[in-house]
């Protein structure tokens, strides 16, 4: 505890008592919030098991030992944050110290509650250099015995104070009520110290970080030995808050509380002193709050490139005097140019960085993003910026757990062809995710693309993905022949007005022209510019009756006819025709060959929209989003090579998930495509299995993956694509389903 008070931000780290490695629900919700860099731990604690909690991503973990009296934790030293300003925070005229200057052996009263409760100590000499602008009070043999008094009078600040100046970190926003806030005195048997020296440094969790103490502790011998200081009083009135203080103790008998009780009250004349009864501890967290400092100033530095040279700046404070050598963390948010709105790389826990961002000792914070651990003396770090794929195929084949390398059970990795099919799909539309969800959820073009149609009289059917625009204006005139009783029944849902039957058609018309004139037209244009379609001309042949499109590129005044090879003249009677792209066919039509699934959606269509959903639609506010193609995963399973593809794989907000999509349910029922699953979830250490489907019911399915996986850290997720609907003025959300 006292070491802790030596370092910036100490103050706010918890310590939290293991019995058996085993640490009680109560204390688990504690501790949960945190994201340390370094966990200490006594020997008799399993490290594996702490690593179990799955709570925390630590750099290393580190035995505390009683055989060398260790009690130095690295870090920054809060004597850093000192400044000729500070008085501001500690709301006085000035900046005082009260500074040990006697030898490690000079005798003072209840020494040790000076220590731990206000850091009272002999500086180290790297200390020194901070107290140059500050007032200081040296404390000596020949004055110790006025030290209340000296703190009475110039409120000087204290470590336990600065420890926790300028913290980030979080602490717990119970409910509290008038008697929570009193400043309590925690009295403890020093034969039975455990409970409250746990209650003591744990409470302060449940306060924001302030100006003032809320709490000291003594042994009885010490509260003892500074009631026969004749200054105690004065004490006694720095510390009360609203004129209170509460004796609280899980370990001194009640009998002795009251004499305390008594003796204190009678050195105190204007402070009220009175006993208090524990709550059960660790009280409910209750909301968890963020102290965030105004002194944080982020930095910005630009990339160039996927590899560059990230210099480090100096880290001041105040004074503009460099921090001590440290060691230090540099907590990074990776941000890439691009209009996608998820432009930040968050990383999966366990990532290995050091193959894909830098060489320094490095870690992924609770937000998904790195920390790298420098010194003054590191100026800079090569710096690479991952591409999505990259990512991906590190932390499928690599993790690191803590300080070791884990390897997994993977030989190498490669696109499928759905993933090469995906990639020139993406590639055609810039990959622009929004202009995707466009084109794959509004159904006039999606049936479009799949050369398919919901009305009788519709030519698109037999065109397979040729087309005129005179095609097109067939298809709407029909459309809107088919919804126009629905049409009708909107219009006169609107209050106080009346629509005779005749204006029906007339607005219907308006719709029509309005369906060119702002979405169709455009979108033709969009697609003829991103080749996804292309322009040409149906040319018949009058020897072998054949009528073949022909592109703009190959028309000239004589063809060769591709029915029989002859000479063929286009002429007035050819029309302009439109041909969709290979590319948007391959991704969104099934094989017509394969009968049983004609007339199914292609896997990369249900990919597509599983993408979609988890960009934008199954968590709110996601701040980053990565994915890859479907893969073909080449594995080790026993002695023997295992063969799967993966057609869901994406980073969500640095959380792997990875799936696999089928157009029904019933077809995950399949022994080999369940056994690949749980393969990949046992295996792949993904945080998330996603099944997806067009048709039918996934719970049963996702419950028997659930119960197979020995993984149980993997959730196992579901997701049943919604059917497109149309976008278009007038047929707005039809159909209705």
């Amino acid at each position: 505890m006292e070491a802790n008070l030596n370092i910036w931000g100490g103050r706010y780290n918890p310590i939290v008592p293991v019995q058996n490695n085993v640490i009680s629900k109560e204390w688990l919700e504690i501790i949960r919030p945190f994201d340390p860099d370094i966990i200490y731990h006594s020997k008799s604690i399993d490290q594996k098991f702490i690593q179990s909690l799955n709570l925390f991503y630590p750099q290393e973990y580190i035995e505390l030992r009683d055989d060398d009296h260790r009690s130095y934790f690295p870090g920054v030293y809060s004597y850093c944050l000192l400044h000729e300003h500070v008085h501001n925070f500690f709301l006085t005229n000035k900046t005082v110290l009260v500074q040990y200057a006697g030898n490690w052996d000079m005798v003072m009263k209840a020494k040790s509650f000076y220590r731990l409760n206000l850091g009272f100590r002999p500086l180290y000499q790297e200390e020194q250099k901070w107290m140059n602008k500050l007032e200081v009070i040296e404390i000596k043999s020949d004055n110790v015995d006025q030290i209340n008094k000296y703190i009475f009078q110039h409120r000087p600040y204290f470590t336990s104070l600065l420890s926790s100046l300028h913290v980030n970190s979080v602490y717990f926003d119970q409910h509290r009520d008038w008697n929570d806030e009193r400043f309590e005195w925690i009295i403890y048997d020093k034969n039975n110290y455990f409970n409250d020296l746990l209650y003591f440094w744990n409470r302060q969790l449940y306060f924001e970080p302030k100006n003032l103490l809320h709490q000291v502790i003594s042994t009885v011998e010490e509260i003892e030995e500074l009631l026969n200081d004749e200054w105690i009083g004065l004490l006694f009135r720095h510390f009360s808050i609203d004129n209170h203080i509460a004796l609280v103790s899980q370990s001194v008998e009640t009998n002795i509380l009251h004499r305390i009780q008594k003796e204190m009250q009678s050195k105190g004349s204007n402070i009220r002193i009175e006993i208090r009864i524990l709550r059960p501890f660790p009280f409910n967290p209750g909301r968890v709050q963020f102290a965030q400092s105004n002194r944080f100033k982020p930095i910005n530095n630009l990339i160039l490139g996927e590899k560059d040279f990230l210099k480090l700046p100096e880290v001041s404070f105040e004074t503009g005097e460099v921090i001590d050598k440290g060691p230090y963390a540099i907590d990074t948010t990776i941000e890439r140019q691009t209009k996608d709105e998820h432009k930040e790389i968050k990383f999966p826990y366990n990532t290995a960085l050091h193959f894909i961002l830098c060489k320094e000792n490095s870690r992924i914070n609770k937000q998904h993003r790195a920390t790298i651990f420098a010194n003054r003396e590191l100026q800079g770090t090569e710096i690479s910026i991952p591409t999505d794929l990259e990512l991906i195929r590190s932390v499928l084949m690599h993790r690191k757990i803590h300080k070791d390398l884990l390897t997994l059970p993977v030989i190498y990795i490669t696109p499928s062809s759905a993933g090469q099919k995906l990639s020139a799909f993406l590639k055609l539309f810039n990959y622009d995710w929004s202009i995707i969800k466009h084109f794959l959820e509004e159904k006039f073009w999606l049936q479009l693309f799949r050369y398919c149609s919901e009305v009788k009289q519709s030519n698109i059917p037999a065109g397979r993905g040729i087309f005129s625009y005179k095609d097109l204006i067939n298809e709407i005139d029909h459309l809107f022949q088919k919804y126009k009783d629905q049409i009708a029944i909107r219009m006169r849902e609107v209050p106080e007005q009346e629509f005779p039957d005749e204006f029906v058609n007339d607005i219907i018309e308006s719709y029509k022209k309005e369906a060119f004139k702002y979405y169709i037209d455009g979108e033709l244009n969009y697609l003829i510019r991103q080749s996804g379609l292309f322009m040409g001309m149906k040319v018949k042949c009058d020897q072998c009756g054949s009528n073949k499109w022909y592109s703009l590129t190959e028309l000239h005044d004589k063809l060769t006819c591709k029915g029989c090879n002859g000479e063929v003249i286009p002429d007035l009677h050819s029309k302009v025709y439109y041909k969709l792209s290979d590319t948007i066919i391959n991704n969104l039509k099934s094989d017509p060959t394969i009968e049983k699934n004609h007339g199914q959606y292609d896997g990369n269509y249900l990919v597509m929209k599983t993408l979609l959903h988890l960009k934008n639609g199954s968590r709110q506010n996601a701040s980053s989003f990565l994915w890859a193609p479907c893969l073909d995963i080449y594995g080790k399973k026993d002695e023997n090579t295992l063969v799967t593809d993966l057609d869901i794989i994406a980073i969500q907000d640095g959380k792997i998930i990875l799936g696999e999509a089928k157009d029904n349910a019933k077809e995950f029922k399949a022994k080999k495509v369940k056994n690949n699953i749980i393969w990949a979830g046992d295996n792949l250490k993904p945080d998330k299995i996603l099944l997806a489907c067009q048709t039918g019911n996934l719970d049963a399915i996702v419950e028997e993956i659930r119960s197979e996986l020995t993984n149980k850290h993997c959730e196992v997720i579901s997701y049943k694509a919604s059917s497109a609907w149309y976008q278009l003025p007038g047929i707005f959300g039809l159909p209705n389903e």
